[in-house]
């Protein structure tokens, strides 16, 4: 049973977000809120199994959320260990894989996945693949603008010199709108992102997969109770 907020556990809240409620107005939220968090216990108590799909590859760890100290920059969601094949060209090496899709490969619900073909390419066998004639687009604006950093810069600047190295043609672009497009994207990240907070995350109105036990717990983690313990999307039903 979710737990429950009372009038002056309400209040308190609103305080603390800046609203000014009448008596009447509190009581009004607080029955909403009571109808809403009983709605949602009943979704919980339906146990809707959800299809758990197979691993691609099943030698491999169930993967962990790694510490400050070992990911200080926050890059890594999750990071998980996949042993390798016994022989071919990266025998006995470790290399790192980025993209989820290599590893766990199309999953058929995600849309952007609609164009990819049905075997996906080996990144294991690309790394020790020839760049001969390979072409790259080096976009002039993306380096030197304010708030970034030369050294991240530079260790680009000296990739892409290996890679030219290797056999690459580089070639410089400019896009001088680019620095131009937070500008645009700001409203759409603002909507969209209260848009997907309103849907614990799961968004809506699109062809995909929709992990029901990840839509319910979602409004239990920290600091959910300060908004109601629900979204807009759990008070749905």
């Amino acid at each position: 049973m979710l737990p429950r907020l009372g009038i002056q556990d309400l209040a308190q809240y609103s305080q603390e977000l800046g609203l000014d409620l009448t008596p009447a107005e509190m009581q009004s939220r607080h029955a909403r809120m009571l109808e809403h968090l009983a709605t949602f216990e009943t979704f919980q108590e339906l146990r809707i199994e959800e299809q758990r799909l197979p691993f691609r590859y099943t030698d491999r760890d169930p993967g962990y959320r790694p510490t400050v100290a070992e990911d200080p920059l926050n890059v890594f969601i999750r990071k998980c260990r996949i042993e390798g094949a016994k022989d071919g060209p990266l025998a006995g090496k470790t290399i790192g894989l980025r993209d989820h899709i290599s590893v766990a490969g199309a999953d058929g619900y995600d849309p952007r996945q609609t164009a990819l073909p049905v075997r996906l390419p080996s990144d294991t066998q690309a790394v020790a693949r020839d760049i001969e004639g390979v072409r790259i687009g080096i976009l002039s604006e993306g380096f030197g603008f304010p708030g970034s950093e030369p050294e991240v810069d530079q260790t680009v600047l000296n990739a892409l010199t290996t890679l030219e190295q290797a056999g690459a043609q580089l070639e410089r672009v400019s896009v001088p709108l680019h620095d131009k497009a937070p500008l645009a994207l700001l409203p759409i990240y603002f909507e969209g992102g209260k848009h997907m907070f309103d849907t614990n995350l799961a968004g809506a109105g699109t062809k995909t997969y929709y992990p029901s036990s990840f839509i319910s717990t979602f409004p239990r983690g920290p600091g959910a109770q300060g908004r109601g313990g629900l979204s807009a999307f759990g008070r749905l039903g």
